[in-house]
């Protein structure tokens, strides 16, 4: 579209992209589902069958989600690709997602899939074409890292192009190098991923607060964000997060 001014491409920053990451049960599902309680909407991807928290939701909340069971990687695009044209065609400049969030849950448990998918090759085990065997390499090749990645990219592309807020959760891992904790995310995507977002925040709990969000790190992995809005640690609550972070008062 070439050249524009600013104010004329500004709509496309009035949303967030986050990674939320956190030890196993520390409440990262649990946080996300509380946008329910006020006006938000979700789009919800539950890779890891976070969506049994959904059952104990009251019946107006579940009202307010959509859920995609898909969890092969040409499921997970085909859902993208519906969801993408489900957002724009709601859409306006009126309404422009700000109150919409995409929750992928988790990443982590994504990433795995895929690489299954991706270490399976199709063999010629019968005449009939539309019947097909398929076998697992037994250990991770090069070339499954490289499928891995390609589609893992396509996705997190695809997904951060919705004009809506995202969320994309991962469980907690270590640093090898630096033992600080970091989203448990493997290869190459473990820097592409982290790197497409505005804020990394790490859930933690605390004995005064409940649980709290570390949003910016000092050496290694911990939290992170695009500029200076936020401080260290912030409330677990991901609608003041946003609305902090871009600076509303809605």
């Amino acid at each position: 579209m070439g050249w524009q001014q600013f104010d004329d491409v500004a709509s496309d920053f009035n949303r967030l992209t986050m990674l939320l990451y956190g030890e196993f049960r520390v409440g990262k599902t649990e946080l996300c589902l509380k946008l329910l309680e006020g006006n938000e909407i979700l789009y919800y991807f539950p890779i890891d069958k976070g969506i049994r928290t959904m059952l104990y939701r009251k019946q107006e909340e579940k009202k307010k989600m959509l859920v995609s069971t898909e969890t092969s990687y040409e499921g997970i695009l085909s859902d993208v690709n519906s969801l993408t044209n489900r957002i724009i065609a709601q859409t306006s400049k009126k309404n422009d997602g700000y109150r919409r969030w995409v929750i992928v849950d988790t990443a982590t448990q994504m990433q795995s899939n895929l690489l299954s998918e991706a270490r399976k090759v199709q063999t010629a085990g019968t005449n009939n074409p539309n019947v097909q065997n398929k076998q697992q390499r037994a250990h991770v090749t090069q070339t499954d890292w490289g499928i891995n990645l390609a589609w893992m990219t396509q996705i997190v592309q695809m997904l951060i192009q919705i004009p809506c807020n995202i969320v994309f959760i991962t469980l907690e891992a270590k640093d090898h190098f630096t033992g600080k904790a970091c989203p448990m995310l493997q290869g190459a995507t473990a820097g592409r991923l982290p790197g497409s977002c505005d804020i990394i925040a790490r859930l933690v709990r605390d004995g005064k607060k409940g649980r709290v969000l570390h949003c910016v790190g000092n050496e290694g992995m911990d939290g992170g964000t695009r500029g200076w809005e936020l401080d260290d640690v912030e409330p677990a609550d991901l609608v003041a997060l946003r609305d902090k972070f871009l600076h509303r008062s809605e």
